[in-house]
């Protein structure tokens, strides 16, 4: 495996491919898997490719190589999206900031009830939690934040939002553009349209990948997304982050009550639902281990789509549903010792081995208690 530290020199072009009244073209918040997948993959054809040579694209064999990331990398740490079973709630008044988790509760027999597929526990909140409308955290959370959570330690209240996170998300960066008429070559009346994109101008972080080729980029540039915006990559040693912290595989092999959270979006055939996890029993081995659990509940954001252009076959990809990042699912072990779990840190879930290999559904482990 090789580590490289990333930092984008020019905003990057992350179309959502939507166009929506007074034509603006819209950016996505993050770098999705499948667009990292593909730079990296284009960088490392060019790398092996002689200098005054053409370059011969091998598609099949730059499709097995596999990557991952990026994540914002800062003090030789990764850092990541807050996960789905937090509730923090923000005094309108004072903005003061309680944090509740969401963990699952068996419902009382004959008194409760839910339409919740195969008797899925429900994710409730601490019975002294206040009334309120939850708020959204923007950024990132550092490794001592999110392994803190995974450890099921509760998380202290903040003054402001702004002190829930680590590190800030990118800005996005707007800028007009007019239509230009091929024939006389001046910009048409009123074909104006605005172009979003991701800026990393104002943060204090890069971006962490890992790449498992053999082939080694060094110190270089290279495009990143759309209009080739260029990104400088540079070798680096691994951040702490992509392997489990000792803390939590210590307290993984105390318990049979553990958590998976998505560190990237997931694409499964069922959807929400993992594709190694049975429809009726809800039970499944965790992929690179012996494990087997039951799902008891999950707590998930609402899907998103992805898409994109395949310049291969000249023509647009299927459209496809994610599971979000920080998506949480809870499991009960059954089978193996849930200290296993941490060799799976940070290794994909999915089914699909293309997808695996473009970075869909890195996973990270935790504990949780009933409440």
């Amino acid at each position: 495996m090789i580590y490289y530290d990333l930092k984008p020199q020019d905003s990057l072009v992350l179309r959502d491919n939507r166009f929506g009244s007074g034509s603006v073209m819209r950016t996505l918040d993050w770098i999705t898997p499948s667009v990292m997948a593909g730079s990296a993959r284009t960088a490392v054809g060019k790398a092996q490719t002689p200098k005054g040579q053409s370059i011969v694209w091998n598609h099949e064999a730059l499709r097995k190589i596999a990557v991952a990331g990026p994540f914002p990398v800062k003090n030789n740490e990764i850092g990541f999206f807050p996960p789905a079973d937090l509730v923090v709630q923000k005094d309108s008044e004072s903005e003061h900031c309680e944090i509740y988790p969401l963990r699952p509760q068996k419902l009382k027999e004959g008194e409760e009830g839910m339409d919740l597929p195969n008797g899925l526990w429900p994710c409730c909140m601490p019975a002294n939690a206040k009334k309120g409308k939850p708020s959204s955290l923007n950024g990132f959370w550092d490794l001592k934040r999110m392994t803190d959570w995974l450890l099921d330690k509760p998380i202290a209240p903040a003054e402001k939002l702004e002190k829930l996170v680590d590190m800030q998300k990118p800005q996005e960066d707007q800028s007009i553009h007019v239509s230009i008429d091929e024939n006389t070559l001046m910009a048409k009346d009123g074909a104006l349209f605005t172009c979003s994109s991701l800026s990393f101008a104002k943060v204090d972080y890069s971006l962490s990948i890992r790449v498992d080729s053999e082939a080694s980029l060094d110190k270089s540039i290279n495009p990143v997304g759309g209009e080739r915006r260029l990104v400088h990559w540079d070798k680096a040693e691994m951040p702490k982050g992509w392997t489990c912290p000792e803390e939590i595989k210590s307290e993984l092999a105390k318990t049979k009550l553990v958590r998976m959270i998505l560190a990237s979006p997931a694409i499964f055939k069922n959807g929400w639902r993992p594709d190694w996890i049975d429809k009726d029993s809800l039970q499944g081995t965790v992929p690179n281990t012996n494990v087997k659990v039951e799902l008891k509940s999950a707590a998930l954001p609402r899907w998103k789509a992805i898409s994109g252009w395949s310049y291969e076959l000249r023509g647009p990809k299927p459209i496809r549903r994610m599971a979000q990042t920080g998506s949480v699912y809870f499991f009960e072990v059954i089978e193996g010792n849930s200290a296993d779990l941490a060799n799976a840190w940070m290794q994909s879930v999915c089914e699909n081995q293309q997808d695996k290999n473009d970075g869909f559904g890195l996973a990270i482990w935790g504990v949780w208690k009933n409440i």
